[in-house]
């Protein structure tokens, strides 16, 4: 029998790796690839499922709305989610569909090996408040929310006094 790696993917509940599905949004660098749980690792600083697994009233909590497992809540939010936030850290977004007095969501980060979403944590919370990026439409068309800031590139607001730049040259 091998040992489960941190970077080894968990299987679906509902068979295979993949949990769901990023939309494709070009203004946010979004792409439509599968949606991954990795094993992980487990402490504060720790990813996947490892890391929520280590959090006994976590797992108390989700089994209390049903969820057997994270696996199966990871997969219903995957699925399900209707709204896209940014994350607290860059390059992350969460995922999150809203039930009374909840919002369940997952963090998702983009892993280049194999190229996919991975979901770093989740967990249902008391409802977010945060202006989406992204709601999902019907027939799932992927549109910013009228709401979400404007993105813009990182150099947008760089200039240079015309003198500096001609002695740079």
């Amino acid at each position: 029998m091998t040992a489960i790696k941190a970077f080894d993917f968990v299987g679906c509940p509902s068979g295979g790796f993949v949990f769901g599905y990023m939309p494709e949004h070009k203004t946010y660098g979004w792409n439509g690839l599968p949606i991954k749980l990795q094993y992980g690792y487990e402490g504060p600083k720790g990813y996947g499922l490892l890391h929520v697994e280590g959090y006994s009233s976590r797992i108390k909590q989700l089994q209390g709305l049903n969820f057997g497992t994270f696996e199966a809540f990871a997969h219903s939010v995957a699925t399900g989610y209707t709204h896209i936030y940014a994350a607290k850290d860059p390059n992350r977004f969460q995922l999150a569909y809203h039930q009374p007095g909840y919002s369940y969501y997952i963090v998702v980060q983009l892993c280049d090996d194999p190229l996919s979403w991975t979901i770093t944590t989740g967990l249902p919370s008391r409802p977010i408040k945060a202006n989406p990026l992204w709601i999902r439409k019907k027939g799932d068309e992927c549109e910013p929310s009228s709401t979400a800031p404007e993105p813009r590139s990182r150099f947008t607001t760089l200039s240079l006094p015309q003198k500096m730049g001609a002695q740079g040259q």
